[in-house]
């Protein structure tokens, strides 16, 4: 499998738009790539926001078109993988399969994990811990131990993400700060992960 590095991308820059054709799989290296629809009134609906280790493209493979739009949130860096020819020489070994399946696997997790509550405390919560795992890093606060995570998306993002206003997300995050479940400090959030996360959100969202 051949793997070629790709200059980095500015802020903005897209990585490809709808209709563009397929130009390889590419793994993420650093930084953090939105990939987004838009309606026909211009709404945006986010599909994924992928990370350092993470595919991106595989929903072309099979129309050899991109039906989304990429676009980096910040400085991202690449790498391009060649085009699966399935024979030859640059036959896709079984490592790559494997890394194709879980990647896909992981998708649909995340969006299983995502997509069970109609609560917006919950739906936040399951969201900051799934940033926790991939872009946090461990602090001691108040003499407790927390994740300090860089949010490289906004308030609205995150609310075209999971299906809710970004009036909402706000709301959502300044709750959870007076109960004492997040520091918030503009896209700087400081959180205790516990098995008890969503489970307390929930029983504390107003009805």
């Amino acid at each position: 499998m051949q793997v070629q590095r790709e200059a980095p991308l500015s802020p903005g820059a897209f990585l490809w738009r709808p209709g563009l054709s397929f130009q390889g799989l590419a793994i993420v290296r650093s930084g953090c790539v939105k990939l987004y629809e838009e309606s026909a009134n211009g709404e945006e609906r986010v599909l994924q926001f992928a990370f350092a280790g993470d595919l991106l493209g595989l929903e072309a493979l099979a129309s050899q078109k991109y039906e989304s739009h990429a676009v980096a949130l910040g400085e991202v860096l690449i790498c391009r993988l060649e085009t699966p020819t399935g024979s030859g020489d640059h036959a896709v070994d079984a490592r790559f399969y494997q890394r194709l399946l879980q990647q896909a696997s992981r998708i649909l997790q995340q969006r299983m994990r995502l997509s069970r509550s109609g609560n917006p405390a919950v739906a936040l919560l399951a969201f900051l811990e799934l940033l926790a795992e991939r872009i946090g890093r461990p602090v001691e606060s108040n003499g407790r131990r927390h994740c300090d995570i860089q949010l490289p998306m906004s308030r609205l993002e995150m609310g075209a993400y999971l299906g809710y206003a970004e009036e909402t997300v706000c709301r959502t995050l300044l709750r959870l700060q007076q109960q004492g479940r997040l520091q918030v400090r503009g896209r700087r959030i400081l959180m205790e992960i516990t098995p008890r996360s969503r489970a307390v959100a929930a029983s504390t969202e107003p009805r």
